[in-house]
């Protein structure tokens, strides 16, 4: 009935149902957002919908505008009941940045107590709104039938104590495993989860800090007063360390935990040397290492007294305020050591000694001590710590160097480690017998040719324990330098001078460690990153004289040394320079380089470079005699050019790109040239350097008149070994483009070849003269091999050998003997069994040399001992068959003679 009498309210009803139905979801998206508190319901009917939703929107558009409260508190009460006012009210407190309230959090809108079932509805008000209550749903404290729009949420401090806000990038291990960070400074929430270490390193605001909540300070402090307490206890007892650190790492590792610019550097390495050596480190070692470092302060002391001199002005280089120069000062400390030494120190035990503070600062200056007496520190890369007053300050300033000189320390001590002689100053000194046995001159072997007992006997043999615990020591130091490299960030900001001393010689020592330079060259694009700001810096000097001074400056004392560590990594890697040669033009314009193109080529426009017109500003090589220690020098440095030249050659044509180029036969041959001008140059000057009537400077000789301790001589002998890097790198990229177009010719079979025909190819004659280089390199390194044995530089054979692993049969083309065959026609390499002149062969004089040079290259590292191995097993399976061919030959010889009788 009455459906049927009041069709027009069914009708309505019908509308606002539907209408109800289509702002629901609306409603449950606005309540999954959290952006409405309280409970939710549907309006009770459209038109008090749609009179809600145009009020709610003149109170928005008004409250904007309005200045007047009694405005939008009239506005308000237009939506109905009191609360849905103040609600409202309190949603249009708006920020003047934006023109609507943030919205509420998830976890405020859980906090709130749960409504009654069914609250009053009843309000006093001008028009009260009732809503109809659904049962599924619970009642809506807001008038809004839409929610606001979406606005970025602002960021909200934190409450917590031990968070004082949010730095500005991410922390390193974040930004390492490229993973979200929260940023929360000190820690982030990851590396809590995760207890990784968290730095943020110069990425933190100074404000930051300042605002930091006292209970977080107070966290943060007692942390460091721990790290600083557990460092102290290490660094006051170190022999009970060594105790409890475990295997090859461990205290490492706690200690670069807290290493800094303001630690202990002396004390980190003492422990490295500690937790290296571990449990060899028996009392009988602890008593000679204690007594190596006595002697040593004695030595230094009086060293340093007799060259003492008065300071002078011009001398003194000291930090600002500093009353004395350095070497004043390191003098001063050695004398009040000695009394130290011999008061104190010497009436006490060897575990006695090792527990004492200045312990570790006086091992620190023991391995620097070495350092410098090897030949590695005549290279240029370590020419600007031979100031006097630079290398005072390592000495005297050991506890409070900055972050590039703490990171040369440790690559000086690392150098030290691989070179030293004295096995007392590092703990190891019961297998010196083992050095003075592989020393021997003219001693014979007693271990059996055979390879595989041979190798049994050297793997309990005290030269492979002296081996294995040098080289733990070595790259103990090497990762410490890293750590501390990284750490403290050296690489990082603008170019400065003392960073880029420091990279050079780390990147220097990994080089000389690492056959894929890796490491290496990183270093070195970082150290030309620091080399060109500097050089670009200074055309912003005022006066064209400072500008002037300033590039001769950076060119004298670090151009050459990464032009040459630029070439060799890139050499070794297979990969292109990193200096092109317009950085040769911009950058390193006082150095005539010879750039050697692909057509064998040498300069621009076809000059013809000869090493010996070069080198006569300096000194003629033809008619040595009154030359100076600076002429000398400047001459080696034009020595040193052509082989950066060579090097950057092997580079260029090995790297990736110049696959598509061909290689000329004629480029080959002028390298081969090169190699043969820097040769005969350098034996000219060694000739002259042993029979020098005189030292050409009182540092050029060592005591006595020694000339094997000329420092001329051996640089240039340095200089001679390392050029024979280039043969084994031509003979490697020549084999690899010979096996490349061999297989390219195979796929393309009855084709033609590249565009310049099949003249342009490698062949097997290229490979077979590289081979004869090679050869002739290997008998220079036999000579080496022999001199470094008897040499003031032993560790030496370790480079060469290490040099050598560039052909990976090396030591069987060494074995090689000739036979009349091999001088036949061409054939596919090996086929022929020999060289193919006697000339190339090398004598057993010769193999002796090497076998004697690798015997003292496995006391520095293992690898030389397997490569000792294969040389020995290569020699009897020569000598085997060297017999049978000599037995069939009397055996044809007596068959005729048999036949006729």
């Amino acid at each position: 009935m009455y459906a049927h009498h009041h069709p027009q309210q069914q009708q309505q009803q019908q509308q606002e149902q539907q209408q109800s139905r289509h702002q629901a979801p609306m409603w449950e998206e606005s309540y999954a957002q959290g952006e409405v508190e309280g409970r939710m319901s549907p309006p009770a009917s459209g038109t008090a919908v749609r009179r809600q939703s145009d009020t709610l929107q003149r109170v928005r558009r008004s409250s904007s505008t309005a200045q007047n409260p009694a405005e939008v508190e009239a506005l308000l009460w237009n939506l109905g009941t009191p609360s849905s006012a103040a609600e409202t009210a309190d949603a249009i407190a708006l920020s003047p940045r934006s023109s609507f309230a943030a919205p509420p959090s998830t976890a405020a809108s859980l906090a709130q107590p749960a409504p009654a079932p069914a609250p009053s509805c009843t309000a006093a008000g001008p028009a009260p709104l009732i809503p109809v209550v659904d049962p599924g749903r619970q009642q809506s404290a807001s008038a809004s039938d839409a929610p606001p729009p979406k606005t970025a949420r602002a960021r909200q401090p934190r409450d917590d104590a031990g968070q004082a806000g949010l730095a500005d990038k991410s922390c390193k291990q974040c930004r390492i495993r490229k993973v979200r960070c929260s940023r929360t400074w000190p820690v982030c929430g990851r590396c809590t989860i995760k207890e990784l270490p968290c730095h943020y390193g110069n990425l933190v605001p100074i404000d930051l800090v300042k605002t930091m909540q006292p209970e977080a300070r107070v966290a943060e402090l007692e942390a460091r007063i721990k790290s600083l307490e557990v460092e102290l206890a290490m660094s006051a007892s170190p022999a009970a360390s060594a105790s409890l650190v475990g295997p090859y790492g461990a205290a490492t590792t706690a200690f670069s935990a807290h290493l800094s610019s303001s630690s202990d550097l002396p004390s980190h390495i003492f422990h490295t040397l500690v937790s290296a050596l571990g449990e060899s480190l028996t009392p009988e070692r602890l008593d000679s290492h204690t007594a190596a470092v006595l002697r040593r302060v004695q030595s230094r002391a009086e060293t340093l007294a007799a060259a003492a001199t008065p300071p002078s002005s011009k001398s003194a280089k000291g930090l600002a305020g500093s009353a004395q120069p350095y070497q004043s000062r390191l003098a001063q400390q050695a004398l009040s050591d000695a009394r130290l030494a011999h008061a104190h120190l010497a009436t006490l035990s060897s575990s006695e000694r090792a527990q004492h503070p200045a312990w570790p600062r006086l091992v620190t200056w023991s391995l620097l001590d070495e350092c410098w007496a090897t030949c590695s520190s005549n290279t240029p890369v370590f020419r600007p710590w031979l100031d006097v007053e630079a290398k005072s300050r390592l000495y005297a300033e050991a506890e409070r160097l900055s972050g590039p000189e703490r990171c040369a320390v440790l690559a000086m001590c690392a150098l030290a480690v691989r070179s030293t002689m004295d096995l007392d100053v590092l703990g190891m000194s019961g297998l010196d017998s083992a050095v003075d046995e592989a020393q021997a001159v003219g001693g014979s072997s007693d271990e059996s040719l055979d390879g595989t007992s041979s190798a049994a006997a050297s793997s309990t043999s005290p030269k492979r324990c002296l081996a294995v615990q040098r080289e733990l020591f070595a790259r103990a130091l090497r990762t410490l330098m890293m750590e501390t490299y990284d750490r403290l960030e050296v690489a990082h900001g603008e170019g400065d001078e003392e960073a880029l001393k420091a990279t050079l010689v780390c990147g220097a020592l990994m080089m000389w460690n690492e056959l894929l330079p890796r490491r290496s060259r990183s270093l070195v694009r970082t150290a030309l990153g620091h080399y060109r700001d500097l050089f670009d810096a200074t055309s912003t000097l005022h006066s064209p004289g400072d500008v002037g001074t300033a590039r001769k400056h950076l060119l004298s004392m670090y151009a050459l040394p990464l032009l040459h560590q630029d070439a060799t990594t890139a050499a070794y890697l297979r990969a292109a320079p990193l200096i092109t040669d317009a950085d040769l033009d911009a950058y390193f314009p006082a150095f005539p380089i010879p750039t050697l193109s692909r057509d064998g080529v040498l300069g621009i426009g076809g000059k013809d470079w000869n090493l010996r017109e070069q080198m006569l500003p300096w000194f003629d090589v033809d008619r040595l005699g009154g030359d100076k220690h600076d002429d000398l020098l400047m001459g080696s440095m034009v020595i040193y050019t052509w082989v950066a030249a060579c090097l950057r050659w092997c580079a260029e044509m090995s790297c990736a790109r110049s696959f598509s180029a061909p290689l000329s036969a004629h480029a080959v041959n002028t390298l081969f040239s090169l190699v043969s001008q820097v040769h005969l140059a350098i034996q000219a000057l060694q000739h002259h350097f042993v029979h020098s009537p005189a030292p050409l400077h009182p540092t050029c000789v060592g005591p006595g008149g020694d000339t094997c301790e000329h420092l001329h001589l051996r640089w240039c002998s340095r200089l001679d070994r390392e050029t024979d890097d280039c043969v084994w790198l031509a003979f490697a990229t020549v084999g690899e483009r010979m096996m490349r177009e061999e297989s390219e010719r195979d796929a393309v079979a009855g084709e033609a070849g590249g565009e310049g025909g099949d003249e342009d190819r490698v062949d097997v004659e290229w490979l077979q003269r590289c081979e004869g280089q090679v050869r002739q390199g290997l008998k220079r390194a036999a000579f080496y091999f022999n001199a470094y044995t008897l040499s003031p530089d032993p560790h030496q054979t370790h480079h060469l050998a290490f040099e050598l692993e560039l052909i990976p049969s090396w030591t069987f083309l060494a074995a090689m003997r000739f036979t009349p065959s091999a001088s036949g026609a061409a054939s596919p390499p090996g086929a022929s069994g020999g060289p193919r002149k006697k000339a190339d062969e090398l004598t057993e004089t010769e193999l002796d040399w090497i076998e004697r040079g690798l015997e003292v290259a496995s006391l520095y590292h293992s690898v030389a001992e397997r490569r000792l191995v294969e040389l020995r097993a290569h020699r009897e399976a020569e000598r085997r068959s060297v017999a049978r061919l000599v037995d069939a030959g009397m055996a044809s010889a007596c068959s005729p003679s048999a036949g006729a009788l």
